[in-house]
This record gives C-alpha cells, structure tokens and sequence, in this order.
C-alpha cells in the first residue's frame, strides 16, 4: 500500500460501461462471430481445472443467450460438485428458459447452500413479484440487508411498490464489493 493517487478516473452517463445494453450486445456480436467451435477450443485450452473449464464454458454460453446448453453443462457439474453458484446461474438459465418452477427450486438451492448470495434473493424475488408480493418484498428487503447498495433490489423494490413491472433478474453472480456509482 502507497499513500498516493496512481490513477484518477471519471465515471459519467455516457460511459461505454454505464451502456449496458450496447456492451452486452457488442459482446454477444463478437461471441458469435468467434463462434461455438473456437469458443470451446479456446476454453478447453485454459489452464484452469476441468470442471471450471466446464463452468466458464456454460457461463459464456448463458452470455450468448444459449441456455439449453448452459443448463445441460451446469446439472453435469452439479451432479459432481454442487456449489451455490452452480444453482443461482441454473436458476438463471430455468427463468430464460420459461420454467419458473425449476427457476425457483435452484434459486432456493443456492439460498441454502450461501445464505449471504444476495442475488439469489433479488432473483427469487422476481418470479413472486406476480404471484406473492409480500414474499417478494421480504427476499428484496434480504438482498438489500445483504448487500447495502444493490441496485438490481433497490429497483425491483421501487417497481413493487409503485405497480409497475419492469423487474431487474440479476444475470451474473455479485462481485465481492459493489462499485457504488455517482453522477459526476
């Protein structure tokens, strides 16, 4: 640790990060135009474990909306290793598929296996918002509690007690600390 500024940014409303719906279709483009082949050429080749070769390849899959696939590799992993993420992005990849059921047994899977995985909660949330705000309300209230500053639950909190509808599913797993934005 060094008690000096080695790098100054700024963070504004037309950051390409803060773009979020062109960064993800720019991604999707160029995972595309990489193709499935190379993709999995390229993973198989990383120097990491085989079953997070595995993980990584449904995670780039679940990126080019490919759910099927990335369900198929997940339950595979899960039958070997079943860690809670492994239930979150296969509650993730049951939600895009249209079972909402399944969506909710994996989110409540990765609950108990992490009681602290905030997006679980957030996620969880997102399939009662129709049927059972209440419930709804107190996994969004969770999430937050868990993660002060998480702006997928603090929306869907917004949109249920406004009526509206436009719920935020939380895509990928949490960082460890959240960057907290500000309108500079």
């Amino acid at each position: 640790y060094i008690p000096e500024t080695l790098y100054i940014y700024r963070r504004h409303a037309n950051n390409l990060t803060n773009a979020h719906c062109f960064q993800q279709k720019s991604e999707l483009e160029v995972l595309r135009k990489i193709g499935f082949d190379k993709i999995e050429s390229i993973v198989g080749q990383a120097m990491f474990p085989p079953f997070e070769k595995r993980f990584l390849l449904a995670k780039i899959y679940m990126k080019m909306n490919e759910y099927s696939f990335a369900r198929d590799i997940m339950q595979q992993l899960a039958g070997e290793k079943p860690e809670p993420y492994l239930w979150f992005y296969l509650g993730n990849c049951s939600y895009f598929l249209g079972n909402p059921e399944a969506a909710v047994e994996y989110y409540q899977k990765a609950i108990l296996a992490d009681c602290k995985m905030a997006e679980a909660y957030n996620n969880l949330a997102c399939i009662y918002m129709g049927k059972d705000k209440r419930t709804a309300s107190k996994l969004l209230q969770q999430a937050l509690q868990l993660r002060p500053g998480y702006m997928d639950a603090a929306h869907n909190i917004g949109q249920l007690k406004s009526g509206m509808a436009d719920f935020k599913l939380t895509a990928s797993a949490l960082r460890n600390s959240l960057t907290n934005y500000m309108n500079v």
